[in-house]
């Protein structure tokens, strides 16, 4: 008796796994592009979140978001208080106005100071929008 398999059922083994994961591939990309742009949306809603109970607290926030490099810092007088990356697992983040970096401002209130902007995360197919209202609010699409 031999013991171990033919070079014919290597074969078919490893052609069922090669139509196997083309049949699952495309639809796993498409889920983990969606997961990582929600993680990255929800990072960015956070970070917004901070910057106004940050400035009730302390009197007034800034929070300063940095395009291209997808970091976000949150900043009161005289300090920095936060800083985390926004984008990761290859998030693409951008403003639809087009411009590189953005201010928010947070007064004692919470409120924003024409604070309006939108926010696009991206990577692959999938897409999320966070938008700023012009007082601070943050809506979520």
């Amino acid at each position: 008796m031999r013991k171990g398999y033919s070079l014919l059922e290597v074969t078919l083994v490893l052609t069922l796994l090669g139509v196997l994961i083309s049949a699952v591939g495309p639809p796993f990309s498409a889920w983990l592009d969606r997961w990582s742009v929600l993680l990255a949306r929800d990072r960015l809603v956070s970070v917004l979140g901070h910057a106004r109970a940050i400035a009730q607290v302390r009197g007034g926030s800034e929070l300063f978001v940095d395009v291209g490099e997808g970091l976000a810092t949150v900043d009161v007088p005289g300090a920095r208080v936060w800083e985390i990356g926004l984008t990761g697992d290859g998030v693409a983040l951008s403003l639809l106005s087009g411009r590189d970096s953005t201010r928010i401002r947070f007064d004692a209130l919470g409120i924003g100071r024409i604070a309006s902007q939108t926010f696009l995360l991206r990577r692959g197919a999938a897409e999320a929008r966070v938008v700023v209202s012009a007082l601070g609010r943050v809506r979520v699409r």
